[in-house]
C-alpha cells in the first residue's frame, strides 16, 4: 500500500521516513516511526541490558531494566525529529541524511526521568558532566541536568519495550 510503510533513506545504517499522510495522525504507529540510526542496528536482548553508573557518584551501581522501572512513572507525548528534516530540499546541497520531510513522528512514552536516576547516583561536587556511551558505538557529551526531562523508557505507546 502506498503511504502505509517506511520509506527507506538508507539502508546501512537503515533509516527511513514516515510517510507525510501519517502525520496527520495524534499518535504515529510504531510501525511507520521513522527510524534513525548512526550506526548498525543492535540486536538487545532487554533482560541482559544495564545502566552503568561509575565516575564521581555516590552510588556506583549497574541497574537492570527491572530495577529503572521502580523509579516513579510518567508518560509523555513526544514529537520526535531529527535536526535534519527536509536536507534533500536544500540548495546548495549539504552533507548528511537526505531526508524529505519525513523525520518526524509522534509518540505517547512512559519511563523515568533521568532527574530520578541523578537523585538515586548523588553526585559528588566534583562532577561536572554526564557521558552516555551508547551500545552501538556512539557516544554523546551532555551538560549535567538534574532538571532533565531526559526519559529512560519501557514503554513505547501500548507496546512494551522488549
Amino acid at each position: 500500500m502506498v503511504g502505509k510503510s517506511l520509506i527507506p533513506v538508507s539502508e546501512k545504517p537503515f533509516n527511513a521516513e514516515t510517510p507525510f499522510a501519517a502525520l496527520n495522525n495524534d499518535v504515529t504507529p510504531a510501525d511507520i516511526f521513522y527510524v534513525h540510526n548512526q550506526f548498525d542496528v543492535l540486536a538487545l536482548d532487554i533482560n541482559q541490558f544495564s545502566l552503568k553508573i561509575n565516575g564521581a557518584a555516590a552510588n556506583q551501581n549497574e541497574l537492570s531494566m527491572e530495577q529503572l522501572k521502580e523509579f516513579p512513572e510518567r508518560d509523555l507525548l513526544v514529537v520526535m525529529e531529527c535536526a535534519g528534516n527536509g536536507h534533500a530540499s536544500m540548495n546548495p546541497a549539504i552533507k548528511g541524511m537526505p531526508w524529505n520531510l519525513g523525520a518526524i513522528s509522534q509518540v505517547n512514552l512512559t519511563g523515568t526521568s533521568l532527574r530520578n536516576i541523578h537523585e538515586f547516583v548523588g553526585y559528588t561536587k566534583d562532577a561536572i558532566k554526564v557521558r552516555i556511551t551508547g551500545m552501538n558505538q556512539g557516544k554523546s557529551d551532555l551538560e549535567e541536568r538534574k532538571n532533565s526531562s531526559e526519559v529512560y523508557l519501557w514503554r513505547w505507546r501500548y507496546m512494551r519495550i522488549r
